[in-house]
C-alpha cells in the first residue's frame, strides 16, 4: 500500500484530514511550489492518503466501548484504536451487567475488512478484572473467530459471539475485543468497554427445557436437526445423545419438494410433557411432505432424547390436520389436541382428548365454522376452570394481527369464541397459570416495542401487568412462546423467549409473576445465532 501510494499519488474515495483532494494528478501543482513546500506537501498528501486507508477497523457496540462507536461509515475513526490493550482510552462507568456464568452475546462490528488470503487473521473477545491494564496478555481470551474474505474492503460487517462469562462478581472489569489482521503493514485494532459482574437471584424453576435445534435460518421450510436441553441458568445447549433424526416443518413446503429421510416429522405446536417425558405428535416424512395428518404419538426421554414410546393415533373421519397438543395433568387423558376439520371450504376446530395408547375421544363441541381466523397460535389447559383455550389469528389481518379466542368449556360440554382486544396489545401465545390466562405483548406492531406481560379474560378484555425490558431493546419477534406448564403451587412463572434488536440474538426469559420480575438470559446459539430453535418445551 505504501508503494503503490506514494508512486502513483492516487487520491483516496473521501477527503482525510480536512484537505480537498480532486482526482487530477498532483505532478502539475507540485512543480508550481518551491522545492521545499514540495517536499511538504508530498508528504502531507502521503500522510492523509495513509491515514484514510489505515482507519479502521473493529467496534464494539454492546457492550458499547469507551468513547462511544461511530459506524456511520466504513473507516471510523472511532474504530481505528491500534494501541493496546483499550487505546489509551480512560475507563468509564460500567453501562452493562452481566450475570456471572452466564452466556453474553458480544456484539461488534468489523469497520474495514483486513483479510490476509495467505494468512487469515483473528477476532477475539477478552476480559480483564479491574481497569489499568497495559498489555494485552493480561486479558483472558473467551472467544475466538476467524477472519473472512468479503472482497470488499469497506464492507461493515457485524458479528455477534457468545461468550461465557466469568463465574464470580466483580464490580469493574474491562471488555476488550481484538482484531488481528495478521498483516505485515497493518496494526492490531483493539477497543474496550466496562462492565460489571453480579450473580444472578433469578429463581431455580427445576425440570428441563428441550427444544428442537438446527443450523442455520428460520426461514427453511423442511430442516434435519436433533434435540437439545437448555441450561436454564447459563443459557447453553446441550445436544442429547440419543435424539431422534427429526423432519422439522416451519413453513409450507414447495411443490418440487422431496425427501427419501427416514426421519419423522415435528410441527411446532404440537409438543407437550406428561409424567416426566416429552411427547410429539409426528409422521413420517411422506405424511409431512403430502400435507396428511401426522399420526403417531412419540414419547421421549428428555435425559438422553431415546424414544421410548411409539403409537398409532386414532384419527377421527375427515380430519385435515392435528394443532395444539395440550397437557392435561388433572384429567384421565395425557392431552388434548385439536382436530382441524374442513366444511365446505372452511374450517371448524374441535379438541379431542389424547391417551397414552394413542386413542381419541371429542373433549368439547367444535367451534364455529372459520373462513379467515385458521392461523392457529397457541392453546392451553385450565384445571382450575375446566376449560381449553385456543388463540387463532385472522389470517387478513397483516398488520393489525386481530386474533380470536376459542374458550372449549369440557364442563358444560360448550364452546365460545370471542375477539380478544388488541388495540394496545397484540398476542400469539397464551400461558394459564392458576386461574388467570396471560400472555406477552410487544404492544402494536408499527410501534416501538415494549414488551409486557398481559392477562385476557374469557371475555377478550387485554390487561397490562408489568414491563419487560426496555423500549426498543427487543423486536416484535412473535415466536418466542415455550410449551409446557410451570408448577405454579410455590412461585408462579413461565418462559419466554425474545430477540435482541442491536443483534438479532436471542434471550431466554424467566417471568415471575409473584414478584413481578424478568430474569433474561442470552442463549449460546452459536456465532450471529447460527443455531435456530423451535417446539422448545418445559418437562417438568
Amino acid at each position: 500500500n505504501l508503494f503503490i501510494l506514494s508512486v502513483s499519488f492516487s487520491p483516496p474515495q473521501r477527503p482525510a484530514l480536512g484537505l480537498s483532494l480532486t482526482q487530477r494528478p498532483f505532478a502539475p501543482l507540485l512543480s508550481l511550489l518551491p522545492s521545499v513546500m514540495k517536499s511538504l506537501w508530498s508528504l502531507t498528501v502521503l500522510v492523509a492518503l495513509l491515514s484514510s486507508c489505515a482507519l479502521a477497523h473493529i467496534c464494539l457496540l454492546y457492550p458499547e466501548q469507551r468513547g462511544g462507536a461511530d459506524i456511520s461509515e466504513p473507516g471510523s475513526p472511532s474504530c481505528f484504536i491500534p494501541s493496546a490493550p483499550c487505546g489509551k482510552k480512560p475507563a468509564e462507568a460500567p453501562k452493562v451487567t452481566l450475570y456471572a456464568g452466564t452466556t453474553f452475546n458480544v456484539l461488534l462490528q468489523q469497520n474495514l475488512n483486513h483479510y490476509n488470503p495467505g494468512w487469515p487473521g483473528f477476532i477475539d473477545v477478552a476480559w480483564a478484572v479491574g481497569t489499568n491494564q497495559t498489555e494485552d496478555n493480561q486479558f483472558t481470551v473467551v472467544a475466538q473467530i476467524p477472519d473472512y474474505w468479503p472482497h470488499l474492503q469497506a464492507s461493515q460487517t457485524n458479528f455477534s459471539i457468545p461468550i461465557s462469562v466469568p463465574n464470580f462478581s466483580c464490580p469493574h472489569c474491562t471488555l476488550r475485543v481484538r482484531y488481528h489482521p495478521n498483516k505485515p503493514e497493518e496494526p492490531i485494532f483493539h477497543n474496550c468497554a466496562d462492565v460489571e459482574i453480579v450473580y444472578s437471584n433469578a429463581p431455580q424453576q427445576g425440570g428441563k427445557i428441550i427444544a428442537a435445534a438446527r443450523n442455520g435460518p428460520r426461514n427453511q421450510a423442511y430442516t434435519t436437526q436433533g434435540l437439545v436441553s437448555i441450561d436454564q441458568s447459563t443459557g447453553s445447549l446441550l445436544p442429547l445423545p440419543s435424539s431422534p433424526s427429526l423432519l422439522v416443518r416451519s413453513s409450507s413446503p414447495s411443490l418440487s419438494s422431496s425427501s427419501s429421510s427416514p426421519a419423522s416429522s415435528l410441527t411446532q405446536g404440537l409438543t407437550g410433557s406428561y409424567g416426566g417425558r416429552m411427547y410429539y405428535v409426528g409422521g413420517t416424512d411422506k405424511e409431512s411432505l403430502s400435507n396428511r395428518a401426522p399420526s403417531t404419538l412419540f414419547g421421549l426421554d428428555p435425559t438422553t432424547g431415546t424414544v421410548v414410546s411409539a403409537v398409532s393415533i386414532q384419527a377421527p373421519p375427515s380430519l385435515r390436520q392435528w394443532t395444539s397438543l395440550t397437557a392435561t395433568p388433572t384429567l384421565a387423558s395425557a392431552f388434548i389436541v385439536t382436530g382441524i376439520f374442513p366444511v365446505n371450504g372452511d374450517y371448524v376446530f374441535q379438541p379431542f382428548f389424547l391417551f397414552l395408547n394413542g386413542s381419541t375421544s371429542p373433549a368439547a363441541p367444535a367451534s364455529l365454522v372459520q373462513d379467515t381466523f385458521v392461523n392457529v397460535f397457541w392453546a392451553d389447559f385450565s384445571p382450575c376452570a375446566n376449560q381449553f383455550y385456543l388463540l387463532s389469528g385472522d389470517e387478513n389481518s397483516l398488520e393489525t394481527l386481530d386474533v380470536m379466542l376459542f374458550v372449549f368449556d369440557l364442563g358444560q360440554n360448550k364452546t365460545t369464541q370471542v375477539m380478544v382486544d388488541n388495540s394496545k396489545y397484540t398476542v400469539t401465545t397464551l400461558q394459564v397459570v392458576g386461574c388467570q390466562l396471560y400472555s406477552v405483548s410487544p404492544g402494536l406492531l408499527n410501534q416501538t416495542a415494549q414488551w409486557s406481560v398481559v392477562t385476557i379474560s374469557p371475555s377478550g378484555a387485554v390487561a397490562p401487568v408489568f414491563s419487560l425490558g426496555a423500549p426498543g431493546f427487543y423486536t416484535h419477534y412473535y415466536g418466542g412462546g415455550v410449551y409446557g406448564q410451570i408448577p405454579s403451587s410455590s412461585s408462579p412463572a413461565f418462559y419466554h423467549i425474545f430477540q435482541r434488536a442491536n443483534d438479532n440474538s436471542f434471550q431466554l426469559g424467566l417471568i415471575s409473576l409473584s414478584s413481578s420480575s424478568f430474569y433474561p438470559t442470552d442463549l449460546n446459539l452459536q456465532l450471529n445465532s447460527f443455531v435456530s430453535l423451535s417446539a422448545v418445551t418445559y418437562i417438568q
